[in-house]
């Protein structure tokens, strides 16, 4: 009777070991390395994505398309922690305002785009809204121009 017990008890440690070691094997160890990179001393940067947005895109009075994106950002975690509302609120809210207004892209005009450019003027913006240095980069993750004829029904 004894045997049986102490087998099963074996084999539950066995397993439950494995499955930690597992564990502990797989963890990323980039997660606590520190970035030499950037000449930064804090390690704290952290990578989030942001949600998919659709923008309309109008001109002359009327909706000419969507553009449809997703952006992802670095950014500091300790001030993230912080924060009363996450910075990818307005990541997106400022991604929103500048394709909207069609300030740096015209998305109505096949041709390349500098969107370097575009997602540091995003950074730049989201940061001066805050007050202070949360957004380190913002990457562009998805960016899609779909005419209003191609929508879903075919609105017209």
């Amino acid at each position: 009777m004894i045997k049986p017990i102490l087998t099963g008890v074996w084999v539950c440690a066995a397993t439950m070991g494995s499955a930690y070691l597992g564990a502990a094997w797989q963890r990323p160890a980039a997660v606590t390395t520190e970035r030499q990179d950037h000449g930064s001393s804090s390690s704290d940067s952290t990578p989030v994505r942001t949600r998919m947005i659709s923008v309309p895109v109008v001109a002359d009075g009327a909706i000419r398309g969507y553009v449809v994106a997703q952006f992802a950002f670095t950014a500091s975690a300790k001030l993230m922690k912080h924060m009363p509302i996450k910075p990818d609120l307005y990541v997106l809210d400022e991604a929103f305002q500048l394709i909207f207004s069609g300030e740096m892209i015209d998305f109505r005009q096949f041709k390349k785009q500098d969107l370097p450019a575009f997602g540091k003027k995003i950074a730049e913006n989201v940061n001066k809204r805050l007050g202070v240095r949360v957004v380190e980069d913002v990457l562009v993750q998805e960016l899609n121009y779909v005419p209003k004829d191609s929508v879903r029904g075919g609105m017209k």
